[in-house]
């Protein structure tokens, strides 16, 4: 009872949404295609990742209308040793819209293809659905979220942050610090570790001569709670047909889960990790 009146007031206070990792520009006033290449050096979701590491490739395309609804699609090579193959293939369709000139708001959907051999922590959703918006008062920015992650369980994540834009060379160049936690339930991180994680580990380990895996359950994982803190610093050139993005990001997992392995519990451990990505985007 608890935990879904949490719930409830997280939905009603923070705003349906969830920040897009790419989004459309609801400002825009035309039409547009646009194709791109991304690089991310390591696949982090709400702080947690595989102790393997997982970099990605993403070559992507999409089309933005003027109405604020747009489409995009990408697909994610894993250049690691360990993976080296198209670990995922996503397709996104969405609607962008501005109230004035201080907030901005948005509803999206994803659909997410994982290669079945792929010990991405998030392979086991398949699905998800949200919305986001954004108030800028003028001197920080607000942002919050809510979404629902669908797959071999369903999540609910919410987000919560605020940050601040610093334009330079005529706005062609921005700056923009924010800081962000992100909460929720961990169902696909217990799917994670029982068809995910456990499985591919067992692969590597019959390729490499190892031995049985442990069978790992997360406790509790239907309970909402903080799963990690963000601080990023994009920095971000854009002209009327190019745009280059920098982004690193500091994540600070915090709350460790409970797992039970082979009916022993012990503590999850927690570290702190920096991810980079790098994405170059042109439109026609």
């Amino acid at each position: 009872m608890k935990t879904t009146i949490y719930r409830l007031l997280v939905t009603v206070l923070l705003i349906p949404s969830l920040t897009m990792a790419q989004q459309s520009d609801p400002d825009a006033t035309q039409s547009f295609g646009y194709a791109g290449l991304q690089y991310l050096s390591n696949n982090v979701y709400l702080g947690r990742k595989d102790s393997a590491g997982l970099s990605y490739i993403t070559p992507l395309i999409g089309y933005h209308h003027r109405s604020g609804f747009y489409i995009q699609g990408g697909a994610s090579y894993a250049p690691a040793s360990t993976a080296s193959r198209i670990d995922v293939v996503s397709l996104e369709a969405g609607y962008d819209f501005s109230l004035g000139s201080q907030f901005n708001g948005g509803f999206y959907a994803g659909k997410y293809f994982y290669d079945a051999s792929s010990y991405a922590i998030r392979s086991e959703v398949n699905t998800s659905a949200g919305a986001y918006a954004q108030y800028d008062p003028g001197v920080v920015s607000l942002e919050a979220g809510i979404s629902t992650q669908l797959g071999s369980a369903t999540d609910w994540v919410a987000e919560g942050g605020l940050s601040r834009e610093v334009d330079a060379l005529d706005n062609r160049l921005s700056f923009t610090p924010g800081f962000k936690f992100n909460a929720g339930t961990q169902n696909f991180y217990d799917q994670y570790y029982k068809h995910g994680r456990s499985r591919n580990v067992h692969k590597r380990n019959r390729n490499g001569g190892g031995g049985a895996t442990a069978v790992i359950q997360v406790v509790s994982a239907n309970a909402f709670t903080i799963m990690d803190y963000e601080a990023s610093l994009p920095v971000k050139y854009e002209t009327n047909r190019w745009r280059l993005t920098f982004t690193p990001t500091y994540f600070i997992p915090v709350h460790p889960a409970t797992l039970k392995v082979n009916n022993v519990l012990t503590s999850e451990a927690l570290q702190n990790s920096w991810v980079v990505q790098l994405e170059a985007v042109i439109k026609f």
